[in-house]
């Protein structure tokens, strides 16, 4: 179909609604017909204002042809309007999505430092309910056993060096 033949079509539907109904009708009785023929006689039957001369009806075609465009501009203006409201919604949401999780954030570290202000607490708490005496006792008992912990390490080395010494064919006595 020629561009001519879609622009006569498409100017007709839009200013006729009822030429679609015919020009599916002309085009049904004869299918030879080509749709630049059919679409010129629908308009005639549709539009008989528009049946005189070759220049007429051109007249009509660009007349139609022109608010074809125009429409075409406004709705493509609509488009790009609505393209622009999204775009800036979308961009609206994202920099709430960033400021919440900037919030979460900041929430999660004051959480996180509440909680060890409390075990901190706890901790002061639970020393303070020990008795001072049984408190003292503890931390001699702490102290003995990291001092047996030194001479038990200090012997283990020294009879690890007395092994290796005896392996290594040295008669060191073994204590």
């Amino acid at each position: 179909m020629d561009s001519i033949s879609q622009l006569s079509l498409t100017a007709s539907i839009a200013l006729y609604p009822s030429i679609s109904l015919s020009l599916l009708r002309c085009l049904t009785l004869s299918p030879s017909l080509s749709l630049s023929l059919a679409c010129s006689s629908v308009c005639l039957s549709v539009c008989p204002g528009i049946s005189g001369s070759h220049t007429q009806r051109s007249a009509f075609l660009l007349q139609a042809s022109s608010r074809l465009k125009q429409m075409e501009k406004d709705y493509a203006q609509k488009l790009a309007k609505s393209i622009q409201a999204l775009q800036e919604k979308a961009e609206g949401l994202q920099r709430q999505l960033h400021s919440s999780e900037k919030k979460l954030l900041n929430k999660e570290l004051e959480i996180q430092e509440q909680v060890t202000a409390v075990r901190q607490d706890c901790e002061v708490r639970i020393k303070g309910l020990l008795p001072a005496e049984l408190q003292r006792e503890l931390e001699d008992t702490i102290t003995s056993l990291k001092a047996q912990v030194n001479f038990l390490q200090k012997r283990a080395s020294l009879l690890q060096e007395d092994l290796e010494a005896h392996r290594k064919g040295n008669a060191v006595p073994l204590l």
